[in-house]
């Protein structure tokens, strides 16, 4: 997916990239928006390139009036990538642009999820996809499917919805999907308040 960019000049390329998807996205009346992983727009090559593409980025998303999502990678950058997001968050011209990602595997998740509820963040949750030593991170799936719907039913709290929290749970795990369905409706929450994100391609 492009992570882990090594000059300036190929953090630029996929800056350019992104922010022509967001034009054509735009262009054509799509609904939709863009994630974006920080290391493949410099995130490693320092704070001054990073935040500065990702200016770019959220400059283009307020003309053409969509979101940008920072997407977490692997658990080196999980603390930058948070404290990324939210300098990008309270920036009063881009704030109610941009989302952060969290990933259900790790045992932080938990307590970062209750942090991003006090700040009525939008998030999106996934399993996580990167090898993590199991000091830090559910080594078996069934622990992790298990704090998925724990943390999916935490973000979908009254609590949080009135902190303004809009979750989307990332996952093709039909039986996780189905449990969240059930949790919404015991709980008469409004299906419009969250949603189900899946890559293409994956399955139908």
């Amino acid at each position: 997916l492009g992570e882990h960019v090594t000059t300036i000049e190929d953090a630029a390329n996929a800056r350019e990239t992104i922010i022509q998807l967001v034009q054509q996205i735009h262009q054509n009346g799509v609904n939709a928006n863009v994630s974006v992983k920080p290391t493949q727009l410099g995130l490693q090559l320092g704070p001054e390139i990073i935040l500065e593409n990702l200016h770019q980025i959220l400059t283009a998303a307020e003309k053409y009036d969509t979101r940008i999502r920072i997407d977490m990678e692997d658990s080196g950058v999980t603390d930058t990538t948070l404290a990324l997001y939210r300098s990008l968050r309270d920036d009063a011209q881009f704030g109610h642009r941009v989302g952060i990602v969290l990933q259900a595997y790790l045992y932080r998740t938990e307590a970062d999820i209750e942090a991003l509820i006090q700040e009525g963040a939008w998030v999106r949750l996934c399993k996580g996809a990167y090898k993590e030593p199991h000091d830090i991170a559910f080594a078996n799936k069934v622990d992790t499917d298990a704090n998925f719907l724990h943390l999916a039913q935490q973000m979908l709290s009254e609590r949080a919805r009135l902190q303004g929290m809009y979750p989307c749970f990332a996952t093709h795990d039909e039986a996780l999907i189905q449990a969240i369905i059930q949790f919404a409706r015991h709980n008469q929450i409004d299906m419009d308040a969250f949603e189900f994100q899946m890559l293409y391609g994956i399955r139908r």
